[in-house]
């Protein structure tokens, strides 16, 4: 229970007999949402900008979420294993709008069902060999309402549906001492419709199917020290996109497209110490767009049927360093750092489309490169750290013809800066506080800061000033306490503890300072730790 009625309730239970083995998951997570939030009543900073900011408190945020999961399994033999697995998935609730242009009835309801049936065969083959199959069906389905005044796109009363069926087969393969090949074979059909009460023509069936074929081989040199694996990904679409008269003019293209996309990739793996690795990887990536870019419409965000699919040069190299234990107060220390450097045609970026609303588009080229830096370790079995960082140039590189206005700014929606880190402490019966005797009539725990800073960002491709997102800086506090009775813990959350008034990249306001508290007990077989 938390904050703004913030309530979570989390239920599991698996088990094993003979041959059959289940897992049971249900969560059910909701909140009021209408926490006090800056509303600068969409005026920028500047002479009277903040004249008339005030605080207001968020309306039109409550939701309430139900997610389920059963899978059954069945292992006749040590060699197959088949698992039925069923996840559903429903969410209701408002859509409150940018923190200047509240809403009151604008309502959108979600809800997927997803079945897998899943079996792993181990043949009896003179070369280890395994074949993994799937075959799955997804259901998909959303009820938009927005009444006329709200969200500023007009009126909406639609209901939308996406039914996806296939399967994929996965095979691998020892060739000798030395080699590790794959093989994946896979299609899907995917069938996307729309029931609209205001359209007065009805919208037409939307269907792609596909064919995926990807083939990788490692090959393992010098006693395991390299690694090198080359890899082909290869998918044929087929796609029937009839106009739809519903849509605006400009957006009704249609017809049917038949596509071809290769990835072909490379990596390298290079163990030059038992505590040093380099790594580097490479390769083409070309991606079409998925029906939720297309036609999807959650409100906030609108599908663009006019997407192109992007086409992507892609680099990365760094290394891996594992610290031996040096020293016996430090361990689990490990530093990874890599360099990464993207080239991508026709890149599909989530764009501000009006103060309220955002829909994916395409930039004719966009370069990212930028550096990525983790560490963690533990220091005398009490503190734990670990950190991640990542600086990214994004930028517009369109040829200077076809975008004059917009190349060489940023990317929308990318912050140059983004880090994470989190500071543990932890006691127990054992490994006491050095803080005298009394500590160890303490009940075992753990007390956790962690901080996120993420740089400001902008809505526009135009990088306009009245569109910058500002920087965010956010603080947490954790206390996790085992209560005496056996496996009941309670864990004691403050997020936002500095109440930083900040909005998302999509300029929707942030909670401020928020208090959750969470209490968990495990009744099932103990595990071997806790015997």
């Amino acid at each position: 229970y938390g904050s703004y009625r913030y309530r979570k309730i989390d239920g599991t239970r698996a088990a094993s007999h003979g041959a059959w083995d289940y897992l049971a998951f249900a969560h059910y997570l909701g909140s009021e949402g209408n926490f006090p939030f800056l509303n600068n009543r969409g005026t920028t900073a500047g002479p009277g900008g903040a004249a008339d900011d005030r605080i207001e408190r968020r309306s039109n945020n409550a939701f309430d979420l139900v997610d389920g999961t059963f899978r059954l399994g069945w292992r006749p033999t040590a060699q197959t294993r088949f698992a039925l697995t069923n996840e559903t998935f429903a969410r209701a609730g408002g859509l409150a709008g940018v923190g200047s242009g509240q809403t009151r009835r604008a309502h959108l309801a979600t809800f997927r069902e997803l079945a897998h049936l899943d079996g792993s065969l181990a043949p009896s083959l003179p070369w280890p060999t395994t074949v993994n199959g799937q075959a799955f069906t997804v259901l998909e389905t959303s009820a938009l309402r927005i009444p006329l005044d709200e969200l500023g796109v007009g009126r909406a009363d639609r209901d939308t549906t996406t039914l996806t069926s296939g399967g994929q087969v996965l095979a691998r393969t020892q060739l000798g001492a030395q080699q590790l090949a794959s093989l994946l074979l896979g299609g899907a059909y995917e069938r996307f419709t729309v029931a609209d009460r205001l359209c007065q023509q009805s919208h037409p069936t939307r269907t792609r199917g596909t064919v995926t074929m990807a083939l990788q081989d490692e090959l393992v040199l010098f006693d395991d020290r390299l690694s090198i694996v080359p890899g082909l990904r290869w998918e044929h679409l087929d796609s029937a996109f009839p106009q739809d008269p519903c849509v605006r003019r400009v957006l009704r293209r249609g017809g049917r497209t038949i596509q071809d996309l290769w990835s072909p990739h490379l990596g390298l793996r290079l163990q030059l110490q038992p505590w040093l690795a380099l790594l580097a990887n490479g390769g083409q990536y070309e991606r079409a767009p998925n029906f939720g870019e297309l036609f999807g419409d959650g409100g906030r965000i609108q599908g663009n049927p006019t997407l192109q699919s992007e086409r992507a040069r892609n680099l990365d190299t760094g290394l891996r360093l594992t610290m031996p234990s040096l020293v016996p107060w430090l361990k689990d220390a490990a530093f990874e750092y890599t360099f990464f450097d993207a080239t991508i045609d026709h890149l599909i970026q989530l764009l501000s489309r009006s103060a309220s609303v955002a829909s994916p588009a395409n930039i004719g080229r966009a370069r990212i490169t930028g550096h990525e830096f983790g560490v963690r370790g533990r220091v005398f079995d009490r503190v734990a750290l670990q950190a991640s960082y990542t600086h990214q140039d994004a930028f517009d590189r369109s040829d200077r013809r076809a975008d004059p206005t917009n190349r060489g700014r940023r990317l929308p929606g990318r912050p140059a800066d983004d880090l994470y880190a989190r500071l543990e402490l932890a006691w127990s019966v054992t490994t006491p506080l050095p803080l005298g005797d009394w500590t160890r009539t303490l009940w075992p725990g753990r007390l956790s800061y962690d901080v996120s800073v993420i740089g400001d960002s902008f809505l526009t491709v135009a990088n306009l000033q009245e569109s910058r997102i500002a920087a965010r800086l956010l603080h947490g506090v954790t206390l996790d306490l085992d209560l005496p009775l056996p496996r009941l813990r309670l864990a004691l959350e403050m997020k936002n503890f500095t109440d930083d008034q900040t909005r998302d990249v999509l300029n929707y306001p942030v909670p401020g300072r928020t208090f959750y508290a969470t209490l968990s007990w495990g009744f099932g077989a103990a595990t071997p730790a806790e015997e």
